[in-house]
């Protein structure tokens, strides 16, 4: 069972998956507010495209996260069956 590492590295892509999103979200609000925005930006159509960088990013996150979650439902199951073993040690 690999426990702790593959979750961890895992866990990592999520932080940097929510990291985006939270870059691509403070993008938006200045955007929104017309901060920083130069002549030459098409404010709606920048918009527009962050929204879909966002959807591919929770996509992105769903995904990992479900990996998280088939990992430890294989692993509980392993465990469970560790623990119902006849003559195991410890029990």
């Amino acid at each position: 069972m690999g426990i702790g590492t593959d979750v961890g590295v895992v866990l990592e892509g999520v932080s940097a998956s929510v990291a985006a999103l939270d870059a691509l979200d403070r993008e938006d609000h200045f955007l929104a507010a017309g901060t920083g925005v130069g002549a030459d930006v098409d404010v709606l159509q920048r918009r527009y495209e962050l929204r879909l960088e966002r959807l591919e990013a929770v996509s992105r996150v769903e995904a990992q996260l479900a990996a998280v979650k088939a990992r430890d439902a294989a692993e509980a199951v392993e465990i469970q069956q560790a623990l119902l073993a006849p003559g195991r040690p410890g029990g």
